[in-house]
């Protein structure tokens, strides 16, 4: 039984991104204030920090720290915005690849679908 697994990787940009809007979509905004450092985190969980610079009054917001169940959502909702197409019945779940996270999409063929001889 064949089975596929793919990799999507998210620069950093991206991934801030996806947070800001799935945040806005939430009513929970992002400080208004310029992005130092988005930090992807994997000990022991996966999860994002993103670290601010001062805003116009001067003053720097705290870090935000965004959850590994929240930057799925977002990078998912990223991909239905951006057309990039996901299989609804795969398994996702995210990675760490170096300085970046991915989504990775795991799906099964189905057991039920009967071959058919090509002939």
């Amino acid at each position: 039984m064949p089975t596929e697994v793919r990799q999507i990787i998210f620069t950093s940009e991206e991934l801030f991104n996806a947070l800001r809007i799935f945040r806005e979509r939430r009513r929970t905004p992002m400080p208004n204030a310029p992005v130092d450092r988005v930090a992807v985190l994997a000990d022991p969980d996966i999860r994002t920090v993103i670290l601010f610079g001062a805003d116009e009054t001067g003053v720097r917001p705290e870090s935000v720290e965004i959850s590994s169940d929240e930057m799925a959502t977002s990078l998912i909702l990223y991909c239905i915005d951006h057309k990039i197409p996901l299989p609804v019945t795969a398994s996702k779940h995210l990675q760490v690849f170096g300085g970046s996270v991915g989504l990775v999409i795991h799906k099964s063929a189905d057991a039920s679908a009967s071959a058919h001889p090509i002939l």
